[in-house]
């Protein structure tokens, strides 16, 4: 199939594809090579993993080196850190926010939304 045609196969799940790719394991053996797909099974089970080691983890046919694990560890904690942050930095201006609005009711005036930023 070349680049421009679209497939005229319905899309596949994830799940759908998981089983397409154990069976072709039970069937060679091991772990297919992506290369072994048929182009019309490969086409449809392309866009649902981002690589095909991803797919491989996913079927259970593949585990991550403990280098991979370590890595994808490290990438989730910071994710997880700027999230935080980023939920404490909202959390602040929040109050900064109500604080003036706050101090500005006890000087008998309102705040306009331009003097909360």
């Amino acid at each position: 199939m070349k680049a421009n045609e679209k497939s005229s196969s319905p899309p596949i799940t994830k799940e759908e594809a998981i089983v397409i790719i154990q069976n072709m394991a039970k069937e060679l053996g091991r772990p297919p090579k992506k290369s072994e797909l048929p182009d019309e099974i490969k086409c449809r089970i392309k866009p649902l993993f981002d690589k095909w080691c991803y797919a491989l983890e996913e079927t259970g046919l593949k585990i991550p080196s403990e280098k991979v694990q370590e890595k994808r560890r490290k990438r989730e904690e910071h994710r997880q850190a700027v999230e935080r942050r980023r939920i404490k930095r909202e959390a602040k201006k929040k109050l900064r926010d109500e604080e003036k609005k706050k101090n500005a009711g006890k000087a008998g005036r309102s705040v306009r939304n331009e003097d909360l930023h």
